[in-house]
């Protein structure tokens, strides 16, 4: 049953007999859970729209959030990150704008600082077209542009050799693929890289 249910898309499945600060804990953990789900698809309508946002948590106070429009060009000196997690920044640009923000991203990460970036690469060949697994299959980036650039249905979707392309100017410490296996969504894939001394911008 309880398999059934979770499947069915209910967020949790509590056995009986269960005891009321466990009740009272799953019920916090579904309100938090959709809390997020609606955050997360607030921030996807307004991607690469332009407006900064303050942090109001009590847990990251004095944090600046910042929104960019298209234009590759972020308010940060050269060097200034240590690290940076690229979460679907490249997946809803067009070809030339990946060159150009994977470039700014690596002008703000200082040398020897790491990026993780996803990517849309084998696990989503299942949406492609036939036309479309041809030109991946030969390494080019597929780029569905009907919409606006930037917006969250503008998808592009990532072969190796193409991202090796763009990654060349940096060293790729490891590619992780995880499997979309008894899965709700398609994983991206996620690249980790460094950017060395020799490559710095």
């Amino acid at each position: 049953m309880a398999i059934k249910a979770l499947k069915a898309g209910a967020f949790e499945f509590i056995e009986k007999p269960f005891n009321q600060e466990r009740l009272i804990n799953f019920i916090n953990r579904a309100i938090e859970n959709i809390n997020l789900k609606n955050t997360k698809n607030e921030f996807e309508s307004k991607l690469f729209y332009s407006y900064n946002l303050i942090g109001a948590s009590d847990n990251i106070k004095n944090i600046k959030f910042n929104l960019n429009d298209l234009e590759a060009k972020l308010p940060y000196e050269d060097d200034f990150f240590d690290a940076i997690y690229g979460i679907s920044i490249l997946t809803h640009l067009s070809k030339e704008m990946h060159f150009k923000w994977f470039n700014e991203l690596k002008r703000v990460l200082k040398p020897e600082g790491i990026m993780l970036i996803t990517t849309h690469g084998e696990n989503f060949k299942t949406k492609l077209s036939i036309k479309e697994n041809k030109k991946f299959d030969n390494g080019e980036l597929v780029v569905r542009g009907n919409v606006k650039e930037g917006h969250r249905t503008y998808c592009t979707f990532h072969p190796d050799k193409f991202l090796k392309s763009l990654f060349k100017e940096v060293e790729i410490l490891d590619k992780i693929i995880i499997s979309k296996k008894n899965k709700s969504y398609i994983p991206q894939d996620r690249w980790i890289l460094k950017k060395t001394v020799a490559n710095n911008v």
